[in-house]
């Protein structure tokens, strides 16, 4: 017999508002205005190895 059990899981109530309040989201030149100071990093986050 085999049991699933599901999590289902959240920012937590104050991350949530917090990200509502003060979050922007970045789009096309916005994004590539940020390569030449964080472009490594962006890589690895959009492309993450093992």
């Amino acid at each position: 017999m085999r049991t699933v059990v599901r999590f289902d899981v959240g920012p937590g109530a104050h991350v949530q508002t917090a990200l509502e309040e003060d979050y922007e989201l970045l789009v096309g030149e916005e994004v590539v205005a940020l390569l030449e100071e964080f472009g490594e990093e962006l890589a690895r986050y959009f492309d993450p190895s093992p």
